[in-house]
């Protein structure tokens, strides 16, 4: 249930955690892929602040008053003017609110971990922007999602809500959950699982999908609870197609 949860921003940071360990493969440096702010990766991004002169000139700028007028401010931060009230600096790490922002060294490998689901445009950017920033970090997810093949492959263009769903399991606090997303509105819902097992899953979308209909397809991953005979049957029952991430991104390789 919705309220077992603090708030849809918890949601959306914990579900981004889960993604980047699924996809751990993908990624080509060493940083632990459990969970986004580990001690290690703070660790790292404080490292990386202070090696990278924007930062530094950035971080000086918040520890004192920000001039009055903009041509004060070094060209080089001059993109954060906009947001100088929102800008704060803790255990040598930038803030933008809430969100950490990021070194230019690390931003792509934050690309990818924000990317690595593949769940389409909207759903990227949202989860992203409860994280993370940097400027014009909204036109590079952008661009990295219309660029991925992956992508295109698992997300044709959809004209109407529900018609396509992207769905995953994920566990917290000892407690199972799935959650679906629609690819056409980035419209999100989840629901609590008892088990992890085939028929919980079914049982748990059921009264989802009486609520906003069926839809023509649903996505997912190849965990055992969607890749069982029970859920192959209600896929065939309820009248929509089953696509497996896995087995596109199969066809895709050569």
């Amino acid at each position: 249930m919705t309220e077992n949860l603090k708030d849809k921003s918890d949601f959306l940071v914990f579900r981004l955690n889960e993604e980047l360990a699924e996809n751990a493969e993908l990624e080509s440096d060493n940083m632990e892929s459990d969970v986004f702010v580990t001690d290690q990766r703070l660790y790292m991004l404080h490292e990386a602040m202070l090696i990278d002169p924007e930062m530094q000139t950035l971080a000086r700028m918040v520890m004192k008053r920000w001039p009055r007028d903009k041509r004060e401010v070094p060209r080089c931060v001059q993109e954060y003017w906009p947001y100088r009230d929102e800008l704060t600096s803790q255990n040598g790490i930038i803030y933008r609110g809430t969100r950490i922002v990021i070194p230019r060294e690390m931003r792509s490998q934050m690309l990818k971990r924000a990317h690595a689901s593949h769940l389409g445009e909207q759903y990227t950017l949202s989860t992203a922007r409860e994280i993370m920033y940097w400027p014009k970090m909204h036109t590079e997810l952008i661009r990295t999602v219309k660029e991925c093949d992956i992508c295109h492959l698992t997300h044709p263009i959809t004209t109407t809500p529900w018609q396509s769903i992207s769905s995953d399991c994920f566990e917290r606090d000892k407690e199972h959950y799935v959650v679906i997303v629609d690819t056409y509105s980035g419209y999100i819902d989840f629901a609590h699982l008892k088990d992890m097992s085939g028929k919980t899953l079914i049982d748990a979308l059921k009264p989802v999908f009486a609520t906003h209909g069926t839809p023509a397809e649903l996505i997912s991953d190849s965990g055992t609870n969607y890749a069982s005979k029970e859920f192959q049957q209600f896929a065939n029952e309820w009248e929509f197609s089953h696509t497996i991430r896995k087995a596109m991104e199969e066809q895709k390789s050569p």
